[in-house]
């Protein structure tokens, strides 16, 4: 093939031609026709197919979202109680902590959740250590 290549002129060439386009349309129906004709096995297209009433179908899942708006109001309340202050002077100690490879970060993560630090809150500290904005998602901007 790479002998045929050069004989046309090279990949620019072909390329201009459409010659591999072809090439791989040509081969593509092949596999086509011989999954087909039976003489290519794909496992449930053309042998090993599940007859439409043995197949499983799953119940769709429905969450209960009948609470939300009771935890969300908890979530808002327990914000509105901690204290902004320490949990700052926390979430500054670990952020400097962490920007030392060697340093063991499980003390000041245990000294962020005792001042009510919430996991996104440190996970985007760790993030931003790491070059990586605060919130992968752009929900939550730094609070700090």
């Amino acid at each position: 093939m790479v002998h045929q290549i050069e004989q046309m002129g090279g990949w620019l060439k072909v390329l201009e031609k459409g010659w591999v386009h072809g090439q791989l349309k040509e081969g593509l129906l092949e596999i086509q026709r011989k999954v087909e004709s039976g003489e290519r096995t794909v496992i449930g297209v053309n042998s090993f197919q599940i007859p439409p009433e043995e197949d499983f179908k799953p119940e769709v899942y429905a969450p209960d979202t009948s609470d939300v708006g009771e935890y969300l109001d908890e979530y808002k309340k327990f914000k509105e109680r901690r204290g902004y202050k320490n949990l700052r002077e926390k979430i500054k100690g670990m952020q400097k902590a962490a920007s030392d490879p060697g340093t063991n970060l499980v003390p000041y993560v245990y000294d962020a959740l005792e001042a009510d630090a919430t996991f996104p809150e440190i996970i985007g500290v760790m993030r931003m250590n790491d070059g990586f904005e605060y919130d992968w998602a752009g929900e939550r901007d730094f609070p700090f």
